[in-house]
């Protein structure tokens, strides 16, 4: 994805401690299987910038993705009030500025030895 002829490649998945990627490509039965999950409104999805994620799955798959939280719009809405303009280079970034990890947590992350 990314392109106008681009298509779904990775699905990453977070349940506790453990993420799993699943290669959608190689595997496309995959989406047919979390379909369920992906649709189902009681269990809480955290994405980041959801636009292209929720509209390939919708246009291409026939997923309609629910029970969203678009960590950058929460963001964005969080800052609104200050009435200064917000710049976001990525989820990271957004979690250091909120203050919803700890500096640590966040170097561990960027490393790749945990997990968020």
């Amino acid at each position: 994805m990314g392109d106008l002829n681009g298509r779904l490649g990775l699905i990453q998945i977070g349940v506790e401690t453990t993420t799993y990627l699943v290669d959608v490509i190689l595997f496309p039965a995959a989406i047919a299987a979390l379909k369920r999950y992906l649709e189902n409104p009681g269990l809480t999805k955290y994405i980041w910038d959801a636009r292209s994620d929720y509209s390939e799955l919708l246009h291409g798959h026939g997923v309609t993705m629910k029970g969203l939280v678009d960590l950058q719009l929460v963001y964005v809405h969080s800052q609104s009030s200050t009435g200064k303009t917000v710049h976001l280079s990525s989820i990271s970034d957004a979690a250091q500025k909120l203050s919803v990890t700890t500096p640590q947590m966040l170097s561990l992350i960027r490393a790749g030895i945990a997990h968020t």
